[in-house]
């Protein structure tokens, strides 16, 4: 499975690899004897450590103050959350291992275990040991990456690395460079990228199910991150087109010129907002229900100087979020309209959202269900009702999947499904497109 030598994957110089969901059968830590509540249980969990995480990012006061120290970084790692995966390998030589990260667009650093690691989780795969691994070698103290608050210079000259978490959480160590290679999906080709940055962590503290991702790949647009720093590589661009895979279909991941389209997409962009925390924020403007346009303010959705508000895509988070004063409107409409339609109301701790209905015996969801539109500056992204609410068979019952979030709104995975993303951090653009992602990418 390993080359040290760079061999591109296609003529055109771009790769893919299999983006991994968790709830997956081909997930290493997929759970057959999960019941669709229990899974939404841990979704709902997941969600809520994702946004204090985020908000620790941001440095917002905020719910999760007895949780989170602003000053650093929570690594993301999290027990049986909800994280799409990656497979890669790290090192040269002897060291070489292959390792599986949490595919992350809300982080910067990749990193991962490394010999020796005290304390650290248990993982599968060995520990990544440097001194194996002939192309290894330390970040300096004075490389323009190294800078506060994550990263400073240690007493060696070289530069450190501290992600930490208030309730205990962290990994700390020795940023460094090395070699990742790529094997490509579907076939024998491989690409190896050599001189990455990535943390190399001696100390570790974090919950981490047993099988799962060993570290995190770093997908934001801070200057350490993959996507930035491998540019020459994937000219700065990723693409994912997210689906349901209780069965066992693979989803991909792809990068530069391997990205491509189903030549009847309708293919829209809006701009890449950048701020300083690296995440990607995009210019929401309103929002429609079912055809109907909501009017909301024209600055609800704009980021305040205290950093709260504003809008972002994010791979990590599930259920997507609006603000209080879109999400009251937005839910007021719907109320109002599916009492006019007669649907009993649900309510009670077991279920997962505040908005839920009986699903109506002899009646299709597609008959009755609207679909979104978010309005971004320059697009309107579709949401088809199948990843605006959430049906449940077990109960009988819908659910408007999407939640109130007093900091931010957020683009969740569960509503980017069945569309296609391209991520360009050069031209800073989102691109996007409704389509069958199971048969259409």
């Amino acid at each position: 499975m390993l080359l040290a030598i760079a061999v591109p994957t296609s003529s055109k110089g771009g790769f893919t690899v299999e983006l991994i969901d968790p709830f997956s059968p081909r997930s290493p830590i997929y759970d057959a004897s999960l019941t669709e509540s229990e899974r939404i249980k841990l979704q709902t969990k997941s969600d809520k450590h994702r946004l204090c995480y985020l908000n620790s990012v941001l440095k917002i006061n905020s719910s999760c103050n007895n949780e989170i120290n602003s000053d650093v970084i929570r690594p993301n790692t999290r027990k049986r959350g909800y994280f799409y995966m990656v497979v890669l390998d790290l090192g040269t030589g002897a060291s070489r291992h292959t390792y599986l990260l949490e595919f992350d667009t809300g982080s910067g650093l990749t990193w991962t275990q490394c010999n020796p690691c005290h304390p650290q989780f248990h993982q599968e795969p060995p520990l990544f040991d440097p001194s194996g691994s002939p192309t290894y070698h330390y970040v300096p103290h004075n490389h323009p990456l190294c800078k506060a608050p994550t990263y400073h210079p240690d007493r060696n000259d070289h530069c450190e690395f501290r992600y930490g978490y208030a309730d205990g959480a962290y990994a700390a160590g020795t940023f460094s460079f090395d070699t990742f290679t790529f094997t490509n999906h579907g076939g024998n080709n491989m690409l190896s990228i050599p001189n990455l940055p990535f943390g190399c962590a001696h100390r570790t503290a974090c919950d981490n199910p047993y099988g799962g991702p060993v570290g995190i790949l770093g997908m934001n647009l801070d200057p350490e991150s993959f996507i930035i720093q491998a540019r020459q590589a994937t000219g700065g661009r990723f693409s994912y087109c997210l689906f349901n895979t209780a069965e066992t279909d693979a989803m991909t991941l792809r990068f530069g010129d391997d990205i491509s389209w189903p030549w009847m997409a309708h293919r829209q962009h809006t701009r890449i907002v950048r701020y300083p925390e690296g995440l990607y924020n995009l210019n929401l403007l309103d929002i429609s229900i079912g055809g109907t346009r909501m009017n909301l303010p024209p600055r609800t959705f704009e980021r305040k100087s205290s950093k709260k508000g504003g809008f972002i895509i994010d791979s990590g988070t599930v259920s997507s979020t609006l603000v209080p004063k879109a999400y009251e409107v937005v839910v007021a409409y719907l109320n109002t309209y599916f009492n006019s339609l007669h649907l009993e109301r649900l309510q009670g701790p077991n279920f997962p959202y505040e908005l839920c209905y009986i699903l109506p015996v002899n009646m299709s969801p597609v008959r009755f269900l609207p679909n979104m539109v978010y309005h971004f500056e320059g697009a309107d992204l579709s949401i088809y009702y199948e990843q605006v609410f959430y049906m449940s068979p077990e109960r009988g019952g819908f659910c408007f999947a999407m939640r109130k979030n007093r900091e931010i709104s957020i683009l969740g995975s569960f509503s980017q499904g069945n569309t296609q993303f391209m991520y360009d951090t050069v031209s800073m653009v989102l691109e996007f497109a409704s389509v069958d992602c199971a048969h259409g990418v």
